[in-house]
């Protein structure tokens, strides 16, 4: 309807509270009559956000139940309005994901034939209903409906639960900044639970996840270690706005990728959890452990810092050749923050519980220098005479997430060898652009094509990488017998990879050497030392005789 239109016209440009309705003279009968018995109304209208420049919609809310408690008042009054407009801001941004999610669906289809069951518009439909809805409920005549998921009543209570009615039955308005800000936590909560991919597994196929999954990956992480609640986390928006603008720092590099990122912070999460190092790290730490993981290789272009330094790029340059993409990602992910406009994850922190994160999240991200594994491994072999407690947070930090950074070896095998493929493809390019420009080699780089020196690298990062340093992991922690199930099985994979080829060269050699032994007897006679060699003496004794 057009603005001037009744009464609902007039609620598209502000929110109507109405206890008394019959008397509204907004009110026409044309367009919006008022049911009788109608006792009070609520109506807001949903805008578009960012811009505020669309109606997608209008909530109305009506005949709100009479409170015993209230003496001389009845009807909706301000705080119910707070709460609404809590609500609508996450319907908007529920719908909008709607919306996108349509899209999305509609692009992948175009390439189809018309015939296709995918533009049918039910299949459309359902395709989006399975995102957002559940199945399973039935109206009063029994046909089957979708019920549109919400928060349901445990989650409600949690919620509200707390609150203290202030004299005249009202929530204190301190009440009121609570629930908003915990509608904000919880909604994220909820949107976790349903997108769930099982961060609490080992095997997650990395690169078969919508943006929404990869989304829940991170979220999950956060809220299974409590960060969601013990530190002041902005609206969840921020928090996807940030985790998109990190997103698009990540290159199509065949290894270090997006996906990369994601098996970090999955890794990261899973062996700490796993070894039972909640005591050892403060909520500074996961914070700085969660985030870094996601943002320890933004912007790395697929070549390493010897490339970097060789090659006198700006980076090198930037950094002093000192971890030159370890201290570029450090500090993009603090760029992105603080000069992204609607990205800034650190704005509600206090300074020092930023300073904090800080200083650790940084940290953790230098320690992906593979320069620095040494001292890992001499970390890890002292693990157990550290402190049980927080003190020793940083380093517990630090060695996690050079693990997770290394993690592939301790993946499940169909995972762990798709990763080495593509590091092993990365590898190979950047030795061809070596060769290019004249630089020298890693002898671990050439000749990857071949399934037999893939094979022995593996071994030998194993063996002379991964076991140094997880090997003390294994004795010192509790919990990572599946971490070590996957290690021995990718070994195994790979040593039998080169048993293979060991046994076919063999094979080979007595091949040629059988081949040599039959050609030899087929040899004319003068040919054969030992009888010439008696054909002769024999001409000699004739001579002789002669």
């Amino acid at each position: 309807q057009r603005d001037s239109d009744g009464g609902i016209g007039h609620v598209l440009r502000s929110m109507i509270v109405e206890n008394e309705p019959q008397s509204n003279p907004h009110w026409e009968d044309d367009f919006d009559p008022i049911p009788s018995g109608t006792r009070n109304l609520l109506i807001a209208p949903l805008w578009s956000w960012p811009k505020n420049d669309q109606v997608l919609g209008l909530i109305q809310l009506v005949n709100k139940k009479e409170d015993p408690r209230q003496e001389a008042r009845e009807g909706f009054a301000d705080c119910d309005k707070d709460l609404l407009m809590a609500l609508l801001r996450e319907c908007v941004g529920h719908m909008q994901r709607f919306m996108i999610e349509i899209i999305k669906a509609k692009a992948s289809m175009g390439h189809r034939s018309e015939n296709d069951d995918a533009l049918n518009p039910k299949a459309s439909i359902s395709l989006v209903e399975a995102y957002y809805y559940e199945p399973g409920y039935r109206d009063k005549n029994g046909k089957s409906k979708t019920l549109v998921r919400g928060l349901d009543n445990s989650q409600v209570q949690r919620i509200l639960g707390f609150m203290q009615l202030a004299p005249g039955g009202h929530p204190r308005s301190e009440d009121w900044r609570l629930v908003r800000n915990n509608l904000r936590k919880d909604y994220l909560v909820t949107e976790i639970v349903e997108s769930s991919v099982g961060i609490d597994g080992w095997h997650i196929d990395y690169w078969d996840l919508s943006m929404r999954q990869e989304f829940a990956l991170l979220a999950q992480a956060l809220q299974r270690t409590g960060i969601l609640r013990e530190i002041d986390l902005p609206h969840k928006e921020i928090l996807r706005n940030y985790f998109l603008g990190v997103k698009s720092e990540y290159t199509n590099a065949q290894y270090h990728n997006f996906h990369h990122a994601l098996a970090t912070v999955h890794y990261a999460y899973k062996l700490t959890t796993a070894a039972n190092l909640f005591r050892r790290i403060t909520k500074a730490g996961w914070f700085a452990l969660i985030i870094g993981g996601l943002t320890h290789d933004t912007g790395h272009r697929g070549r390493n810092n010897a490339f970097e330094v060789l090659t006198r790029s700006v980076l090198a340059l930037r950094y002093n050749d000192v971890s030159v993409l370890e201290s570029h990602s450090a500090a993009r992910a603090f760029e992105i923050a603080l000069h992204q406009r609607g990205c800034n994850i650190f704005q509600e922190m206090a300074i020092d519980m930023y300073g904090h994160v800080r200083k650790q999240m940084i940290a953790a991200i230098i320690a992906t220098d593979m320069q620095y594994h040494m001292d890992h491994v001499k970390m890890m072999q002292d693990f157990d005479q550290m402190e049980m407690d927080t003190s020793s947070s940083q380093a517990v930090v630090e060695t996690m997430m050079h693990a997770a950074d290394i993690a592939n070896p301790v993946m499940p095998t169909s995972i762990s060898q798709r990763w080495g493929a593509a590091l092993n493809k990365e590898f190979a390019a950047q030795a061809a652009e070596e060769a290019s420009l004249g630089i020298p080699t890693a002898s671990h780089m050439l000749n990857l094509g071949d399934p037999v020196v893939a094979a022995k690298n593996t071994l030998g990062f194993i063996d002379f990488v991964i076991m140094p340093f997880f090997g003390p992991m294994f004795r010192i922690l509790d919990g990572l017998n599946d971490v070590q199930g996957h290690l021995k099985a990718n070994r195994e994979a790979a040593a039998a990879v080169t048993a293979a080829a060991a046994e076919n060269e063999r094979g080979a050699t007595l091949a040629q050497t059988f081949r040599s032994r039959a050609s030899f007897a087929k040899f004319p006679a003068y040919f054969k030392l030992p009888e010439r060699k008696k054909a002769m003496d024999a001409e000699e004794d004739d001579s002789d005789e002669e």
